[in-house]
């Protein structure tokens, strides 16, 4: 026994429509090549798939069973014609995008909502990353990397699309702000534990240390390193743009007295031989007219 999809679109329209005619129209068949359509079928199943009510026509009881059942072979057949349009038109069907933790939220978001509007068919895998954006890409891990530190230049492409202010901070009930005025300088604050993320790789020993000589506490994530700061149990570095509400609000101390500020630059980078995907040509041209530097 065998039957291909148009059997079942053809079970699915007349179900529909309740016509032999409207359903024919809709599958791009003629009325008869429909009727004749389904009564091969019918043989072919041993049972009946269709019973007149007057003008119109209804699915039997055993067709009715079937065409539940079809659902999940319509739908993953139409996935694969999408898929394959895709694939056509150098669309990725999976894509996967290394954003670095001091990226700006603002930015990502924005770059996450045009793509779903260009690209609704493709599956994105948004992949916050500490310091192996670049090393993801190699790996083939991601397909485009948004970080801060590039160097590969024989492998890949890249530009400068971004830059983030790197604050250090703490919290405004922190005991280092308790301490005399006089004392309040690096070497002091150096006594009190900082808070460092490890790198997303694990071969990567690099965890982004503020001081070497400072005791710290290392975590896995940016929300529980702020979490940590905002309590006053340690003192990091965070990107001004994620924080500026708490620095406003009163809750952190920016220590600019002590260290100023640091720049660091985010570049965009791919891989040399990814240069025919249209998704990466829309990021790539996403970022030219795009104001980045937020502080």
């Amino acid at each position: 026994m065998s039957f291909d999809v148009k059997d079942l679109e053809a079970i699915k329209s007349i179900n529909e429509f309740g016509s032999i005619n409207s359903a024919a129209e809709k599958i791009y068949l003629s009325k008869s090549a429909l009727s004749e359509r389904i009564k091969k079928l019918e043989a072919r199943l041993g049972f009946e798939i269709l019973v007149r009510e007057g003008y119109k026509v209804k699915l039997t009881r055993q067709a009715k069973f079937l065409l539940a059942h079809s659902e999940q072979v319509l739908n993953a057949h139409n996935e694969l014609i999408n898929k394959a349009k895709l694939i056509k038109d150098n669309v990725e069907a999976f894509f996967k995008i290394g954003v670095s933790i001091i990226f700006p939220t603002a930015l990502s978001m924005r770059l996450f909502k045009a793509l779903s509007q260009e690209f609704p068919d493709t599956e994105f895998n948004f992949f916050r990353e500490v310091l192996s954006g670049e090393e993801m890409l190699k790996k083939k891990i991601i397909d485009i990397s948004i970080s801060e530190t590039i160097k590969d230049n024989a492998n890949l492409d890249f530009k400068k699309i971004s830059s983030s202010d790197m604050v250090l901070l703490l919290s405004s009930e922190h005991s280092f702000l308790k301490l005399p005025k006089k004392d309040q300088n690096l070497e002091n604050l150096k006594h009190f534990p900082q808070v460092v993320i490890k790198s997303t790789l694990k071969e990567n020993s690099n965890i982004g240390c503020v001081y070497d000589d400072a005791p710290r506490i290392t975590v896995c994530d940016d929300l529980t390193k702020r979490g940590l700061i905002l309590n006053g149990t340690a003192w990091a570095r965070l990107p001004k743009s994620e924080v500026n509400e708490y620095l406003s609000s009163g809750k952190l101390t920016s220590l600019e007295n002590i260290e100023e500020t640091k720049t660091v630059d985010i570049y965009l980078a791919k891989r040399k031989s990814h240069s025919e995907s249209k998704i990466v040509e829309f990021i790539w041209k996403f970022f030219e007219t795009l104001e980045t530097h937020i502080n």
